[in-house]
């Protein structure tokens, strides 16, 4: 068994040395190698994978997608108008006030009247939308209306209210003619809107509104000129001017105007009867004035008379007075 194991061996060693090449052959092959082979292929290797580097980064930058940052999108919210406050509402409104506050005694005026107010009315409310008929000792004459206050009710419902003003009459034995009297009420009427059409929802109301504005009168902010015999002459030439105003023609309200001023006059549509008060402040300048005016105008067809506020800015132009301007800050934001 030894034996047989030694032979074995020494075979195997046979083997390999036949199979490497002997002592001698492999010095020659070191011997052979010009000098700076081992740097060449060096540098050969660094060079590829350098080249294999940017090839990767060149091909990762044109093949990558770049996912671009998210950016939320602004949300608006629109504000949805409610169709019950819409002019359109209004109208409606107005037409019912108008059929509401005409009514008479007889049957026949009763069912003229009911027919008239079913188009308004939602179903199931009273036909005479709460007018007790039976009650009803005047007739009713609608004569205006004008609207006070329009007022939201959520998102398709709103009060709208009027200042109605109607004519009562009865007859009465005593007399011939009938018995009237003028009435003014606060009217309020229920309004809403189903996406198809307008109605009224609810019983009109009967309300009361304490009418004062809360709009303070404006004020100049400018210093008020002094009295001298100046400002009484600026005074004197308002009377002047109105009456110009009032009765020339556009070419004679040139005179008293600034070169390049364009003023219209009234063309006789109205009368000048005064100026009321006029308050004279001092301009920017020596010699020009901002004037806060009342005028009194009549009116040629009726001998009614109005009182009408005016802003002028006058100035002394070559020994005379003249009109820069007329109104010009009406509209103007503060």
């Amino acid at each position: 068994m030894t034996s047989s194991v030694k032979r074995i061996s020494r075979r195997v060693d046979m083997l390999k040395k036949m199979l490497s090449p002997p002592q001698a052959v492999r010095k020659k092959e070191k011997q052979s190698r010009p000098k700076g082979y081992m740097a060449r292929r060096a540098g050969a290797a660094a060079f590829w994978v350098l080249f294999s580097f940017m090839f990767l980064t060149v091909a990762v930058t044109l093949f990558s997608k770049t996912e671009k940052p998210y950016t939320p999108k602004a949300t608006t919210v629109e504000a949805v108008e409610n169709p019950a406050v819409k002019p359109e509402a209004v109208q409606f409104a107005k037409s019912f006030t108008t059929h509401y506050f005409n009514w008479g005694n007889s049957e026949e005026e009763k069912k003229k009247r009911q027919e008239k107010l079913k188009a308004f009315l939602a179903e199931g409310l009273d036909p005479q939308a709460g007018l007790n008929m039976e009650k009803v000792t005047w007739n009713s004459v609608y004569k205006s209306s004008a609207v006070k206050q329009v007022k939201e009710r959520g998102s398709n419902k709103s009060l709208i209210t009027f200042y109605v003003s109607a004519e009562f009459s009865r007859e009465t034995k005593d007399e011939d003619e009938p018995e009237t009297k003028n009435v003014s009420k606060y009217f309020v009427v229920p309004v809403a809107y189903d996406g198809h059409s307008y109605g009224v929802y609810e019983l009109p109301k009967f309300t009361y509104m304490k009418e004062q504005t809360t709009v303070k009168a404006e004020e100049t902010g400018l210093q008020k000129a002094s009295s001298s015999p100046e400002t009484s002459a600026v005074r004197r030439f308002l009377d002047t001017f109105f009456k110009s105003y009032t009765e020339d023609s556009t070419d004679k309200l040139a005179y008293i105007l600034e070169d390049g001023t364009r003023i219209a006059g009234l063309n006789k549509s109205m009368t000048f009867v005064k100026v009321a008060s006029a308050d004279i402040y001092e301009g920017k300048k020596k010699g020009e004035y901002s004037v806060q005016s009342e005028v009194i105008m009549q009116d040629p067809e009726s001998d009614m008379q109005f009182h009408t506020d005016y802003e002028l800015a006058v100035k002394k132009e070559g020994g005379r007075f003249v009109v820069s301007a007329m109104n010009e800050s009406e509209g103007d934001e503060q």
